[in-house]
């Protein structure tokens, strides 16, 4: 009788146990998720989102780090001019980002301007 009982509290504690161990592994899953996961998925969406709203004229930079303006877009393909008379297609998925440098010139210059007149 003594024996049996001592089964049952060793079986009854391995359950516990079991169920306890599980707890670490899900919190560090959801940790996983909001810190590596879900940033990832938010920074596709926003690159997406980006080069489909490219048109011609835009300024932009590609994965390769080439600075060039769009001169044509066709499907997944864009045209790149990056120099007098030099022209590269690319797929539109390698193009990084948007080459915001002249407009950051002009609002640095509108901020010196309006600095100057306030003082």
């Amino acid at each position: 009788m003594l024996i049996s009982s001592a089964f049952a509290q060793s079986a009854q504690m391995a359950t516990q146990s079991t169920a306890a161990s599980f707890i670490p592994l899900v919190l560090v899953i959801v940790v996983f998720y909001f810190l590596l996961i879900r940033p990832q998925q938010v920074k596709i969406k926003q690159h997406q989102k980006m080069t489909s709203d490219l048109k011609i004229n835009d300024k932009v930079i590609t994965s390769g780090g080439i600075y060039g303006k769009i001169t044509e877009i066709k499907d997944n393909i864009t045209t790149l001019k990056i120099a007098k008379d030099v022209e590269i297609k690319i797929d539109k998925n390698q193009i990084a980002n948007l080459d915001n440098r002249d407009e950051d010139k002009k609002e640095s210059k509108n901020n010196k301007v309006k600095s100057k007149n306030n003082a």
